[in-house]
């Protein structure tokens, strides 16, 4: 009788456990894909940084290995076209960026000019018929990766979103439009997880 008690006790808490670890597994996911509808929903907000620079940012979206297979096949291909196997990247982002320059050059007595800025180099000559233009471009896109707390009175506790600001470093540049995306891979957590087990003991 002790015996069968203890077996069905011993049953009954490795259901539990496994019970346990399923809820927070799911309860997990549903943060992820609650995660993910949000960052969808929302565009790339634009906004201006303190020094005047032209900055994008947009929330992170978290897709998993299969789902980037799947829905973002364009993306999988040009991550694999680097020789990097999808199972190890961690995260990529891709920006699209506009620049406007508006310059006024004068012509010297030969019909050639030259401009050059800090970020722009613009020269050339003018013949009968046409206009031959040499234009160079130097810019450098900047990228932070950064958790946004909750908001409650004065107090930030914990983390609302993760959000990725992009801004170029010429001032004639507009980042336009901003992604980044999380990858994960349950089999490389997992795996994670189990190393800092080990490391513990």
């Amino acid at each position: 009788m002790n015996r069968f008690l203890f077996f069905t006790t011993s049953l009954l808490v490795i259901v539990c456990v496994v019970l346990g670890l399923l809820f927070a597994r799911l309860t997990r996911e549903c943060d992820r894909l609650r995660g993910n509808q949000h960052a969808l929903l929302v565009d790339v907000e634009n906004y201006k940084s303190r020094h005047g620079r032209a900055v994008a940012t947009v929330e992170l979206l978290e897709l998993r290995v299969d789902e980037l297979r799947r829905l973002r096949e364009e993306d999988a291909r040009k991550i694999r076209s680097l020789g990097v196997r999808l199972r190890r990247a961690e995260s990529y982002a891709k920006s699209v960026t506009h620049t406007a320059l508006d310059v006024v050059v004068p012509l010297d007595s030969a019909g050639s000019f030259d401009h050059y800025e800090d970020h722009v180099s613009l020269s050339g000559y003018v013949e009968l018929d046409s206009l031959h233009l040499e234009l160079s471009q130097r810019d450098t896109l900047y990228q932070v990766v950064h958790r946004v707390p909750h908001k409650f009175l004065c107090f930030s506790f914990g983390t609302k979103a993760i959000r990725q600001d992009v801004w170029s470093s010429n001032p004639n540049t507009e980042v336009i439009f901003t992604e980044y995306v999380e990858l994960r891979d349950l089999k490389r957590e997992s795996r994670r997880a189990a190393r800092r087990a080990k490391m513990k003991k």
